[in-house]
């Protein structure tokens, strides 16, 4: 995925989504490359390593999200989920109006 999308999706202005990719390339987590159909461009990946943390944070956030709303049922879980994506959606609706330019 593209440093650019990725801004995107986290609600980061692209600046600091440098700086994040930056700290988890030190680290191992994500590698760049050349985008094959535009070498101008970058991909950023997970390693194996960013993919074996990623999956332990997903678990532990299933663990969590178990704990914390347990007692509701699939239907409440959902209009929750959707009104989060809800949420998230107005957030980079914002982010774009307010982006300069």
């Amino acid at each position: 995925m593209s440093p650019t999308r990725l801004s995107q999706i986290v609600l980061r202005p692209t600046g600091g989504m440098t700086q994040i990719l930056d700290r988890l390339q030190r680290e191992g987590l994500v590698r760049r490359s050349p985008d094959a159909a535009d070498r101008r461009k970058i991909i950023v990946a997970l390693t194996d390593k960013g993919v074996a943390l990623a999956a332990r944070a997903n678990d532990r956030y299933a663990e969590a999200r178990t704990e914390l709303f347990g007692s509701l049922d699939d239907e409440q879980m959902a209009a929750i989920d959707a009104a989060l994506h809800q949420l998230l959606a107005a957030f980079a609706d914002l982010d774009s109006v307010l982006a300069p330019g």
